[in-house]
């Protein structure tokens, strides 16, 4: 028997895939994971013919093709459906279905319906990523609607003995079992991020300080609290800030209320929109800011951050991602939000900026005050905590043991 029919074949369940990448870093996780262990597994990616903003992408419909010199197969359906999700299953027969959502009806509960009542379809394995649903500030946003949907779901998850949990880091390890149950199987294994960087070789101006935010724009990433803190600022005599935001907007209420604090900023504060950025253009986007800022209410991996770093840009973002303690590498800032009683708010949107956002506004106005020297610095200190976390992982064996 071939090596080529010995490899294991993993059905990847998620909503949108390239060439759609306007809802980041889940796409950008599939995509880089079957790049990566292409040698190792056969990939089959079920997943819409639309982008994230509801664009059709531009792709032939209803069949497998080819994807990345055959890194994978990919199927984008035009009419997603519990029959063609069942009838994908039974014509692939995976080793292991590959889940990628906890909110998704067509790419994550048709599968897991089949999977749990429909006893003529063997499914062995099934791997789910809650992509950082199940943390604390996400389950808040909008919760009641999320906590009736978790309740329709869990009897599907309860019932399956096949599912192994996949959480990318120790705290979405604890969200997994506070949600599912303290016995629920988790593995704890790293998004695979994208590393190859080409220096674009972009001179930065001495008397500007750029801040570049590339996210979803959605109340979890909590521009508004960056746009408060820019608001506060008394800026030395010649020193300018340039802040500028890209990202699909998936929160248009949201965007309106970023909006209108855009239009308040004090003298020498610049903030703009700027779309989405394609990922090929990503790296050299980023290196034309000095600092990269995600006050976010939580990141169960954060791929935007990542390659913030490997460009060398120091990042200004809040704790709740696995990106700690980047100060004693020089390679960025990880401060606390504001809290009130036992939760994280988005106290910015309801009053000054107070309480650990002073620690946010020095380290801001120490980021205004250092030299081209200390920032070059920093920029090699980003570069040294990507190099870092590329070298402590083991990719191969960690994935080997989840799929």
């Amino acid at each position: 028997m071939s090596e080529q029919l010995l490899k294991k074949k993993i059905l990847i369940f998620i909503d949108w895939f390239l060439p759609g990448y306007k809802a980041g870093g889940p796409v950008r996780s599939m995509a880089n994971m079957v790049d990566y262990l292409k040698e190792e597994y056969d990939f089959f990616v079920y997943t819409s013919n639309k982008d994230y903003d509801g664009e059709i992408l531009d792709v032939q419909n209803d069949q497998w093709l080819v994807f990345n010199e055959g890194s994978a197969k990919v199927y984008y359906s035009s009419k997603p459906g519990l029959a063609e999700v069942k009838n994908i299953i039974k014509d692939i027969s995976p080793d292991t279905i590959y889940l990628n959502s906890v909110f998704s009806l067509k790419y994550t509960i048709y599968p897991l319906f089949i999977n749990t009542f429909l006893s003529n379809i063997r499914i062995p394995k099934v791997v789910f990523a809650p992509r950082g649903m199940f943390q604390k500030g996400a389950l808040r946003l909008k919760g009641g609607k999320k906590r009736l949907f978790l309740m329709l779901v869990k009897p599907l998850l309860f019932k399956a003995r096949n599912i192994i949990w996949h959480a990318t880091d120790k705290q979405e390890k604890e969200d997994v079992k506070d949600e599912v149950g303290k016995s629920a199987p988790v593995k704890e294994v790293s998004n695979i991020p994208t590393t190859q960087v080409i220096d674009y070789g972009i001179q930065l101006p001495e008397d500007e300080i750029r801040f570049v935010t590339i996210s979803l724009v959605a109340e979890k990433k909590n521009h508004i609290f960056f746009l408060k803190l820019l608001q506060t600022l008394k800026l030395p005599e010649g020193r300018r800030i340039v802040y500028d935001i890209y990202g699909p907007v998936k929160d248009y209420a949201y965007w309106q209320r970023c909006q209108e604090l855009i239009t308040e900023m004090p003298n020498g504060v610049t903030v703009s929109y700027k779309g989405s950025v394609i990922p090929t253009m990503v790296n050299k986007t980023l290196q034309a800011y000095q600092f990269f800022v995600l006050p976010t209410l939580g990141e169960n991996f954060g791929h935007a951050i990542f390659e913030a770093l490997v460009n060398g840009v120091p990042v200004l973002i809040s704790e709740l991602t696995p990106w700690r303690r980047l100060a004693n590498m020089k390679g960025g800032w990880d401060l606390k939000l504001e809290m009130r009683g036992e939760k994280k708010e988005l106290s910015s949107e309801r009053g000054d900026v107070s309480g650990e956002k002073i620690e946010w506004r020095t380290k801001l106005n120490d980021i205004i005050a250092m030299t081209p020297e200390e920032h070059q610095h920093w920029q090699e200190g980003a570069k040294a905590v990507a190099r870092t976390y590329i070298a402590e992982q083991d990719y191969r064996r960690s994935y080997k043991e989840l799929l």
